[in-house]
């Protein structure tokens, strides 16, 4: 972590500060169109992973969060 590119931790925060430089965005360069057809493959991907039972109950996300991140239940 010596390298001052590396993420910056401000401790008392407890927070994690990005260079901005490393996330700069591309949406120029995508059409409105080529989103919409992006975003479409990805909602008929995720209904049909649904339909074949290939999900998580949200309780049990939940629950594992809880148990990495040591939250109160």
């Amino acid at each position: 972590m010596g390298n001052s590119k590396k993420h910056l931790i401000d401790k008392k925060q407890n927070l994690i500060q990005e260079p901005a430089t490393e996330y700069e965005s591309k949406s120029e360069t995508i059409s409105e169109d080529e989103l919409s057809e992006l975003l479409e493959k990805l909602i008929e991907k995720g209904i049909a992973q649904c339909e074949r039972g290939e999900t998580t109950p949200h309780e049990v996300v939940m629950a594992s969060i809880k148990q990495k991140f040591n939250l109160p239940l």
